[in-house]
C-alpha cells in the first residue's frame, strides 16, 4: 500500500511538474499599451498652453478620467502626479458636478446658467477603448461657460511603440 502511495504522488509530482512549463504560462496582460500615459500627457500639456488666459490665477487643476476608458486608475494616478510636476499645481480628479456640489464651480449672481470655476480649470476626456493600435477621443479645458478650450474628433494612434494623436478640429468658447 505505502509503494501505490509513493508511486502515485511521485506520478502527480513528475506529471504537475512538466506540464506547466515556463513556456506554457500565457504572459501576463500588459496594463496597457506602450506608454499611454505620455500620449495623455502631451494632450494634457497641449491643452494647457492654449488659450493660456483661462490658466491665470488658477490653485489647481481638476481631471476628469471618468469617460476615459482605456486608463487604468494606476496610469491616471501617475498621469495626475506627472502633470502636477509639469504645471507645479495641485491636480485632483473631480468631475463638474463634484465641483459644482463642493461650489468651486459656481452661477454667476443672477443668472441659472452662467457657471465659472474661479480658483482652478476642469480638463475632461472622453475616449474610447484601444483597438488596433489606434482610439478616438475629444478633450477640454474648461473654466467658465464661455471661457472653454478643447481638441474635439481626435485620433491617438500607436506606431513602432510610441502614440501620436492627430486633432480633428479645435473649438473655443
Amino acid at each position: 500500500m505505502k509503494r501505490c502511495l509513493g508511486m502515485a504522488l511521485l506520478f502527480l509530482t513528475l506529471i504537475s511538474s512538466s506540464a506547466c512549463t515556463q513556456e506554457d504560462i500565457p504572459p501576463a496582460p500588459a496594463v496597457n499599451t506602450p506608454d499611454i500615459v505620455a500620449l495623455y500627457r502631451s494632450v494634457l500639456n497641449d491643452l494647457y498652453e492654449r488659450d493660456t488666459a483661462l490658466n491665470d490665477g488658477i490653485v489647481f487643476i481638476a481631471m476628469d478620467f471618468t469617460r476615459a476608458e482605456n486608463l487604468t486608475q494606476e496610469e491616471k494616478d501617475t498621469l495626475a502626479q506627472q502633470f502636477a510636476e509639469d504645471t507645479g499645481l495641485e491636480v485632483r480628479f473631480s468631475t463638474y458636478r463634484d465641483l459644482l456640489d463642493q461650489r468651486l464651480i459656481v452661477y454667476s449672481e443672477g443668472t441659472s446658467s452662467f457657471t465659472f470655476f474661479e480658483t482652478g480649470i476642469l480638463f475632461t476626456f472622453v475616449t474610447e477603448e484601444v483597438e488596433d493600435g489606434s482610439f478616438e477621443f475629444t478633450a477640454d479645458k474648461w473654466r467658465s461657460s464661455l471661457g472653454a478650450y478643447g481638441f474635439s474628433d481626435c485620433t491617438a494612434t500607436l506606431r513602432d511603440g510610441s502614440w501620436s494623436y492627430e486633432i480633428g478640429s479645435e473649438f473655443i468658447s
